[in-house]
């Protein structure tokens, strides 16, 4: 018998006409879908009307050009790795390498159309109390000890995503700020890069450099997500060989859900749980308590982060299950009840540690997260449907539609390692799915899970008898998907605004009086000019002053004018931040010359004799004013302009 009439295929039981077959339905069925997005054929698409996505149409469409070179460049670059079969330690060192800086390649080009500077968009993500908030819990605390203690209490005064979140992440961002402190030199470096993109933002403003310079940590995300990579390898090669692992190490880059959230902490959840997997599986292939115990751990300490990772339990306890019940020699129940005991004992240690020190544990933070959690009332008929179709979405169709495959092959050979991972995962997600848990959009949510049904359907096409042909077809259809996602919708809106544009010059304009009076340390009045010299009560005149700095500045001064008369009496005043407060000096930069302007109103009823006009700079929040040095210059922190006549 040849092997064309042969029913089955002999690697991976599949027939080449229905693997060619598989591929055309995911083919067409992703373009529909992709093209009925991009067209915004309907809503309903980006979800119900309780919640959907933003839908955008591109502004600077040749911006998309960056993530589409850099996208399609991995695309080939990976493809042609896996289609030469890579093997070797040193092969799988130089693949893994390449996908783990590909990453943050990855997600800094998607977010070029946003921002040319991608500084920018991640800084946004950072700082925003509606797009992240964990930035602003972990400004505010103080002392750690007391603030933990205090943690349930203080919950409810939290921006919106905080109240739901555990510690771990305001404790981080408080414990880099420590870090930064003892580094002051590296604090302000940062720190002044950063104010550079919120200048305007008195409040932010008024925190540390070394506060700031913490938003560096979460900006760092997408380097960091590029890590999961390692137990991602290692938890497809447990399951379902080498070949599995190298496609789904190459595929997961491209996955929506993971590149679109840049700068978002749920990104780095997938590293959490492909690692507690990882050596949960490890531990059941090799019969090691230690790894059960470690990947316990390794879940207990995520719980920290957030409370969604307590769903990770579920497809580990089933996978146990399924382990014990399908593999031959360990079906002793004793053996299923001590691994379950040693798993569940690595979840509880550090949250038992947690209570003894703090006083507070697990079930009070929460009991307060959940109060906020579930109190989203939104239909539970909709969202059944909506739940796995925003999380297959953003998945990325191809790796659904592959994914939909393991499961029946799962079902067909279930005893294998692969197999295992599959139905577990499958289960629950059914389980999570109808237990209507999640309250609106999973796509995000749900991240932790992405890598689970990635490594199902990469352990499908790894064994398809023309997976070299197929390679870059899911390839190149997973990086249409991301691409445009990414045009077409807004997943993540900051609500933060740009500093207004302000002229600066480069060189002080022509004015009639020049002085190099220095205020504090750094701020020079260059010089000033004044509209006119004689006072008509009820009239009005300008005042033109020119500013510099040598360096940046971490307070936004506030610059008063005021007209003394001869005895020292205030008769007009007015302070401000520069230009109206659209140039605060947070805002200024070496080299820039500020103009400002300013109009003072002359009293209606106004003596006779000589006035005189100062200038200077105060903190708005403690009245301190700048010390000044210079002609002109009083001990209080004033400078004498010039004196002005108002006659008889």
């Amino acid at each position: 018998m040849t092997s064309s009439a042969s029913p089955t295929h002999r690697r991976g039981n599949v027939r080449p006409d229905l693997s060619r077959r598989a591929i055309l339905i995911i083919g067409v069925l992703t373009a529909g879908v992709l093209m009925a997005l991009a067209l915004n054929l309907s809503p309903y698409l980006r979800g119900p009307e309780s919640w959907r996505w933003a839908y955008a149409i591109p502004g600077w469409p040749w911006r998309h050009l960056i993530p589409a070179v850099v996208v399609g460049g991995y695309c080939l670059a990976v493809t042609r790795a896996l289609q030469r079969s890579p093997t070797g330690p040193k092969a799988a060192a130089r693949f893994l390498l390449l996908t783990a800086v590909s990453v943050p390649l990855i997600q800094a080009a998607l977010l070029f159309p946003e921002s040319p500077d991608i500084l920018r968009p991640l800084f946004y993500r950072t700082i925003s109390a509606g797009a992240s908030g964990v930035f602003t819990v972990g400004s505010r605390i103080q002392a750690l000890l007391p603030s933990l203690r205090d943690y349930p209490a203080l919950m409810p005064t939290f921006p919106v995503h905080p109240q739901r979140y555990p510690p771990g992440l305001p404790v981080l961002f408080y414990l880099a700020r420590r870090a930064f402190e003892l580094a002051p030199g590296l604090a302000d470096r940062v720190g002044f890069t950063l104010r550079l993109y919120q200048c305007h933002d008195l409040a932010l403003m008024r925190l540390s450099n070394a506060t700031l310079a913490t938003a560096a940590i979460q900006m760092a995300l997408p380097i960091v997500s590029g890590l999961v990579v390692f137990p991602l390898y290692g938890l497809a090669k447990a399951v379902g060989g080498k070949q599995a692992a190298w496609v789904a190490v190459g595929l997961y880059p491209l996955v929506p859900s993971f590149a679109l959230w840049s700068a978002r902490w749920d990104q780095a959840y997938p590293l959490v749980a492909c690692l507690a997997w990882c050596l949960f599986v490890t531990g059941l292939v090799k019969d090691r308590l230690w790894l059960l115990f470690a990947a316990g751990l390794t879940l207990g300490g995520g719980l920290f982060l957030s409370f969604g990772l307590i769903s990770m339990a579920m497809p580990l306890g089933i996978t146990g299950i399924l382990w014990a019940i399908l593999r031959p020699g360990d079906r002793r129940l004793r053996r299923l009840v001590l691994r379950g005991a040693v798993t569940l004992s690595g979840v509880v240690l550090p949250w038992a540690a947690y209570q003894c020190i703090v006083g507070n544990g697990f079930a009070d933070i929460w009991r307060v997260s959940m109060s906020f959690h579930l109190g989203l009332s939104r239909d539970y008929w909709t969202w059944l449907l909506y739940h796995p179709y925003d999380f297959l979405l953003f998945l990325g169709l191809p790796i659904a539609g592959l994914f939909a495959i393991g499961v029946v092959r799962s079902l067909r050979q279930p005893r294998e390692p692969a197999s295992i991972l599959t139905l577990a995962f499958a289960l629950s997600l059914v389980v999570l799915i109808l237990s209507g848990v999640a309250r609106g959009e999973v796509a995000r949510v749900w991240l932790f899970l992405s890598p689970f049904p990635v490594i199902a359907a990469a352990c499908v096409l790894a064994h398809w008898p023309q997976r070299r042909c197929y390679l870059p077809v899911i390839f190149g259809l997973m990086a249409m998907s991301v691409l445009v996602l990414n045009i077409f919708l807004r997943v993540v809106t900051t609500g933060v605004t740009d500093p207004p544009h302000v002229e600066t010059q480069a060189e002080a304009p022509a004015l009639a009086h020049r002085s190099g009076a220095r205020f504090g340390e750094d701020i020079t009045l260059i010089g000033y000019d004044v509209s006119d010299r004689t006072l008509r009560a009820g009239s009005a005149f300008t005042v033109t002053v020119a500013w510099d700095t040598l360096a940046p500045l971490s307070t936004s001064y506030t610059v008063f004018n005021h007209l003394r008369s001869s005895d020292g009496d205030l008769v007009a005043q007015i302070d401000g931040l520069p230009m109206g407060g659209l140039a605060p000096t947070t805002c200024w930069r070496p080299g820039q010359v500020i103009v400002d302007t300013v109009v003072i109103e002359v009293p209606e009823r106004l003596a006779p004799g000589t006035y005189t006009l100062v200038t200077g700079l105060y903190d708005y929040d403690t009245g301190d004013r700048l010390p000044v040095v210079g002609p002109g210059a009083t001990a209080d922190g004033e400078l004498n302009l010039t004196t002005v006549e108002a006659p008889p």
